[in-house]
């Protein structure tokens, strides 16, 4: 009987198909552990920027409520190398564990691609941060009275300028007229008994002494013996500003601004700021402190001394003070009768000047008045930012020495604020760690970090820092 055998063959379409499918099967698990590697890279190389993140500075953190990476991490000098040194640290640590076989990886480093530094762009992002930190202390009415105020103040200061011009105007028509003789009374001429014409008595003159009220104004050199009754309450700090960001070369970033916000609002915000983490004349910091105490009167002046910015902020003050209490003497009629009536005897040899003497002594009244004003913001004291308001409408308006410092600080530049409120920062945070600077901190930034496996396949992670 015939017995057919039994091959151990495959048809040649069933060998093909295998191969496909192995093909396909091996690129979905080639693909799957890159997918895996990818995420493991992912993973490790997050957990790593966000331990560098948490090395922020936390001085800045504990006295200014601000987040920020020091790059130079107390040495001096601001290097990225040092923070790649720390993210490897922590990458490195975490790779080590479970990083065997065919998903092991190796970490070779990371670059930055973009860092916005907090003095990039005139302090744009600290100017931001700031914000943020006042958006969640205070609420929109005190935005809006806070704005009342300065409307107020704003319109007045276009009367200021007419009032300084005029102060010049009127010294310079006072000091022409003085020294002048004025016939007081008439030559008297007769005739003789040929008929020819005799000067019978001399014709009398005086000299004009008109005396100016505004001189005592222009004498004044030093306000503050003025306003301040207690002067060894000043302090005599004085620093080296050309070592602070905003006088010195500054190390730049890379990052384009994206943050930039004009609006009025954040600027009233950012001055709020500024107040509750700042010091100033009554709130000062303790006598042994190696920065400014006056921190305030600085962000106004500018200058490397408590005293020079104390005068600087006086005199704006005594301007403020002036015009409204000038403002206030246009609508008293007693007061301007007083006036006439005293420059009327005053130029009672030239009655054409009696206006310009009238005048010298409204704007001398209302200079005293101030100097009495500015006397009690220094006592710690309420006074009125508009006097002529009705009794029901004027509670809104009594402000304090820090809430007329508020006004001032929002007639500067944002950028010169930003940039005085960093030297600041510098001057208390140097008490501590003498190497500090604002241009070393990083508030935001790219980093692309760099991994093989165990094919020298690479594998690429971008992550950003940013703490707001």
């Amino acid at each position: 009987m015939y017995r057919e055998k039994v091959g151990g063959s495959i048809s040649v379409f069933f060998a093909v198909t295998l191969t496909l499918m192995l093909s396909f099967c091996m690129v979905l698990i080639e693909s799957a552990r890159e997918n895996t590697m990818l995420l493991k890279a992912d993973v490790v190389f997050n957990a790593g920027v966000q331990s560098v993140m948490a090395e922020f500075h936390t001085a800045l953190w504990e006295k200014y409520d601000l987040l920020y990476l020091d790059c130079g991490y107390g040495t001096g000098s601001g290097s990225y190398g040092l923070v790649k040194s720390h993210l490897k640290e922590y990458i490195d640590k975490n790779l080590k564990f479970q990083n065997k076989g065919w998903l092991g990886l190796d970490y070779t480093g990371a670059k930055f691609t973009d860092v916005l530094l907090a003095t990039d762009y005139g302090g744009i992002d600290f100017y931001m941060q700031a914000i943020n930190v006042a958006k969640a202390s205070i609420g929109v009415s005190y935005v809006e009275q806070a704005l009342s105020w300065f409307k107020e103040v704003e319109s007045t200061y276009s009367t200021g300028n007419l009032l300084q011009n005029e102060t010049a105007g009127i010294t310079t028509s006072i000091d022409e007229v003085n020294g002048t003789e004025i016939e007081v009374k008439e030559a008297v001429w007769g005739t003789d008994i040929n008929g020819n014409s005799v000067l019978l008595e001399d014709a009398e003159y005086e000299v004009v002494d008109i005396e100016n009220p505004l001189e005592q104004i222009l004498s004044v050199n030093i306000l503050l013996q003025q306003v301040i009754e207690d002067y060894s309450t000043i302090s005599d700090i004085n620093v080296n500003s050309y070592e602070l960001a905003s006088h010195r070369p500054l190390a730049e970033g890379t990052m384009q601004n994206t943050d930039e916000d004009d609006s009025f609002g954040n600027k009233i915000l950012f001055c709020k700021y500024l107040m509750d983490h700042f010091a100033c004349y009554g709130k000062q910091k303790s006598s042994d402190t190696k920065g400014l105490n006056c921190e305030l009167e600085y962000l106004i002046g500018g200058r490397s001394s408590d005293r020079q910015n104390l005068e600087i902020v006086t005199a704006e003050l005594l301007l403020i003070r002036e015009i409204d209490n000038y403002l206030l003497l246009l609508q008293d009629e007693a007061r301007q009768l007083e006036a006439h009536g005293i420059a009327a005897a005053a130029a009672s040899l030239v009655p054409w000047m009696e206006p310009v003497v009238y005048q010298a002594l409204l704007i001398y009244w209302a200079y005293v008045e101030s100097v009495q004003d500015v006397q009690a913001l220094f006592r710690g004291e309420s006074v009125p930012l508009l006097k002529s308001l009705p009794l029901e409408g004027a509670s809104d308006f009594l402000l304090k020495y820090e809430e007329y410092l508020l006004l001032l600080l929002l007639m500067q530049s944002k950028k010169d604020l930003a940039m005085r409120s960093m030297d600041v920062i510098e001057l208390f945070l140097r008490e501590d760690d003498a190497s500090f600077q604002m241009d070393a901190c990083i508030g935001r930034a790219c980093l692309t970090g760099e991994f093989y496996d165990k094919y020298n396949k690479k594998y690429m992670i971008s992550k950003e820092i940013r703490y707001k």
